[in-house]
């Protein structure tokens, strides 16, 4: 784990602080040396062992495991004119973190693979893995998840960080699929949607943020409060808002087979942000939760999402027609539903590979 073969002036820490100390010729060894002493504070009891064998271990509790990984990519997921590496820390591990919030589960820890570009020189390599575990550990500390390893390696493109993330099923309740969304369940999203993809367009243009937006971009947190708070409630689906709202909200009436009306008024972030960044802009990492209709009116369920922030967004559907599971924008009063085309939002969506030309 954590193996590369660079020259940097490694950091210990002293007092609590990350000071440098000058070092020649230094080897993957001594770079996994002072990433473990980063990482083994970070550690759990359920952690067996960490950063430093040729794999991690976790003592299992029995519960189902949940694995995924996401991709964070210099100019795609952030840029280093608007984010320090402590920032791409943070987010990094939030990505895959989120998505083990959306099963319902919590996490166990991360594994990180970090990929650094080869045109960096000494200071660039050793000034941004101090930094980037800075941000790292934060979050670990922040949402009591373990690092467990990883890798180091160098690449003749931009940086790439892959995290990879397991969690475990909460100790009450059932996974949250994407398939489970019933006709009549009622659609909430966790919190405000469009402020990631509003803070990175005003920051290319120059604009002033104001702080608790722009952390929306640079640093955004998984909402595993949610998963907590609800894991014993009815969330017959849930689905991580990482790709814009309309187009997540699409994936999940597919895997269920309903449709979904959207009352657009209500979506949170759309007076602030506008149409196209709460839609569509995606990056922001709150959840779309189909919850049952009688939990979610009475008294229990109303309190409960409202202390959590959830708003409710609208309600899912028996598929009227031929064309299948679709997305409606209906007015105030559920009245004069209309089908949410695909280019109109879903085009404007998060997709790696629209640019790729058929040949």
């Amino acid at each position: 784990m954590f193996r590369t073969k660079v020259i940097v002036k490694i950091a210990v820490k002293v007092d609590g602080k990350i000071a440098p100390i000058d070092a020649v010729n230094v080897t993957e060894d001594v770079i996994l040396k002072k990433i473990k002493s980063w990482c083994i504070e970070t550690h759990l009891a359920s952690t067996m062992i960490g950063v430093g064998d040729d794999a991690a271990a976790v003592f299992p509790s029995g519960r189902p495991l949940f694995f995924c990984s996401d991709f964070t990519i210099e100019n795609t997921h952030f840029e280093f004119r608007f984010s320090k590496p402590a920032d791409v820390g943070y987010k990094s591990l939030t990505r895959p973190v989120s998505d083990i919030a959306a099963m319902g589960a919590e996490p166990l820890g991360v594994m990180i693979s970090i990929a650094v570009p080869r045109a960096w020189d000494t200071s660039q390599v050793e000034s941004f893995i101090e930094d980037y575990f800075r941000g790292a550990t934060l979050f670990s500390r922040d949402h009591r998840t373990p690092i467990l390893g990883g890798d180091l390696s160098r690449t003749d493109g931009a940086l790439v960080v892959d995290v990879s993330a397991i969690g475990q099923l909460r100790t009450r309740g059932s996974a949250w699929r994407r398939s489970g969304a019933r006709p009549n369940d009622l659609a909430f999203v966790t919190g405000p949607l469009g402020a990631a993809s509003f803070s990175l367009l005003a920051l290319r243009e120059g604009r002033e943020i104001a702080p608790d937006v722009l952390t929306k971009h640079l640093r955004p947190r998984p909402r595993l409060d949610v998963s907590e708070s609800l894991c014993q409630h009815p969330v017959t689906a849930a689905i991580d808002i990482s790709d814009g709202l309309v187009r997540d909200a699409k994936r999940l009436c597919e895997d269920s087979n309903v449709s979904l009306e959207l009352i657009q008024s209500a979506i949170p972030g759309l007076q602030s942000f506008g149409p196209s960044h709460t839609l569509s802009g995606g990056d922001d990492y709150e959840l779309l939760l189909a919850i049952s209709e009688d939990w979610a009116r009475s008294d229990e369920g109303a309190t409960e999402l409202q202390n959590l922030g959830a708003v409710l967004v609208g309600q899912f559907k028996t598929i009227t027609d031929s064309s299948g599971p679709a997305v409606y924008f209906a007015s105030d009063d559920g009245s004069h539903p209309r089908r949410v085309s695909a280019d109109e939002f879903l085009a404007q969506s998060h997709d790696p590979f629209r640019d790729i030309v058929k040949k």
